[in-house]
């Protein structure tokens, strides 16, 4: 569906609305009624691919209306087959072979879960804020997949849905603040990576496009370590302490919007969630994270690499907020990024302009960190975290062609990377 509203598209604005309005109604109503979970979920994923081609006004509200009321179901149906197999477990007839079939009716919910996250995703990418008022008669079923006793599919999915409400509705998102703070810094620590992947991302959009509101959050004291501190892995069980406090539930939610009719936040409110959520506590777990024996296994790069991204996006977009000087040796030492390719641009860019504006803790004295620089750009050039097409590739290269100017200094930084890392040297160079 979306590749024919871009063929579409050839033939003028009206042409392409005109298909789009034949498409619309029936999506929705197929989203409703589609009783194959296979066949639902490939109609959700084409849904909003097609809000993400179409972009803002492609929906009326009767279109929202319907959605709403579809995605709300699915939603409570979700939570209700989660009773239902409990129960089930609970029969005097459960084996493996019933555990088995429980399993997959679980993986095949949570991919319907994960479609509802795409469309949510297309529709705050395409409406941003204005579409939050909408999006409150979700509010409760979202906050209760980030409850602590959910499954981990649950909360990293609820988490993802409100990274997009950080990411494309702030600052407005802060009137949700504290329904996703607690739970997001709780999960940054937590047992399962791709919740804490999640919660990172949160952390790091938060830094990026939250906006003042959300500056007391990222504020935090220093996170260097003397020698001789422990460092806690993510599974620690002195974390216990951190998750005695509990989320607030669907009905707190629902009592809350009840009486809550402004967007804004007095000085006091304020005041009072800074207390209450503390999270002058985030820099440090994201260093907890990145720090842990196992961060860079197959199963934890991802999480870690996104936690890696969020400090450097505290440091590029809330560097009053920390001790930047403290932190950035640090950071350094745990690029290059190589997994997350869209988050390795993110650091590579941010390392571009340490470098482009003589960042004296990056450059070191007399330049004596550029070898591991350049070793840094090769190995991001050796794994494809370097994307040609984007700017920052250039960049990266114009920082090389400024040292290969300087003699002695190129000499030096060549010869400390080896043969792939001097011919991924090559090949940036040539492709920029």
């Amino acid at each position: 569906m979306p590749l024919l509203l871009e063929c579409a598209r050839v033939r003028g604005p009206e042409y392409l609305t005109q298909m789009w309005h034949f498409m619309c109604d029936a999506l929705i109503k197929a989203i409703g009624t589609e009783p194959d979970s296979d066949v639902l979920s490939e109609i959700m994923h084409s849904f909003g691919k097609c809000i993400e081609v179409m972009g803002d006004g492609c929906l009326n509200n009767e279109h929202f209306e319907e959605l709403g009321g579809i995605l709300k179901g699915k939603l409570e149906e979700h939570f209700k087959n989660q009773e239902l197999r409990q129960v089930k477990r609970q029969d005097e007839d459960y084996d493996e072979q019933v555990e088995e079939s429980l399993q997959d009716e679980h993986d095949s919910d949570v991919y319907i879960l994960t479609k509802v996250s795409d469309i949510l995703h297309s529709i705050f990418s395409s409406y941003k804020a204005k579409v939050l008022p909408w999006f409150e008669q979700l509010l409760p079923q979202i906050v209760n997949l980030i409850c602590p006793h959910r499954p981990w599919p649950d909360r990293q999915w609820g988490l993802c849905m409100f990274d997009d409400v950080i990411e494309h509705c702030s600052p407005s998102s802060f009137k949700y603040a504290e329904y996703f703070l607690r739970p997001m810094l709780q999960s940054i620590c937590d047992n399962s990576p791709e919740v804490r992947q999640a919660a990172a991302y949160g952390i790091g959009v938060m830094a990026q496009f939250g906006g003042d509101n959300y500056r007391p959050f990222c504020t935090v004291p220093g996170v260097h370590r003397k020698k001789g501190d422990h460092q806690w892995h993510p599974t620690d069980p002195r974390r216990e302490a951190m998750e005695n406090e509990h989320s607030l539930t669907a009905d707190e939610v629902l009592r809350h919007f009840k009486v809550q009719e402004s967007c804004e936040l007095s000085s006091e409110q304020v005041r009072r969630q800074q207390e209450k959520y503390r999270l002058n506590k985030a820099l440090p777990l994201l260093v907890r994270v990145i720090q842990s024996t196992d961060a860079k296994t197959k199963e934890n790069i991802n999480a870690t690499e996104n936690c890696i991204s969020a400090v450097g996006k505290i440091m590029k977009f809330k560097p009053d907020c920390i001790n930047v000087e403290e932190v950035l040796p640090h950071w350094l030492s745990w690029l290059p990024l190589h997994e997350d390719k869209e988050e390795a641009i993110h650091t590579f860019n941010y390392l571009c302009d340490l470098i482009e504006s003589n960042n004296p803790i990056v450059l070191g004295p007399n330049n004596s960190n550029l070898p591991k620089i350049f070793s840094i750009i090769a190995d991001g050039e050796i794994n494809e975290a370097i994307k040609h097409e984007d700017p920052c590739t250039k960049r990266l290269a114009n920082v090389i062609r400024q040292v290969q100017t300087s003699g002695g200094l190129w000499t030096e930084c060549i010869s400390q990377l080896n043969a792939d890392q001097k011919a991924a040297i090559q090949e940036l160079l040539t492709s920029a």
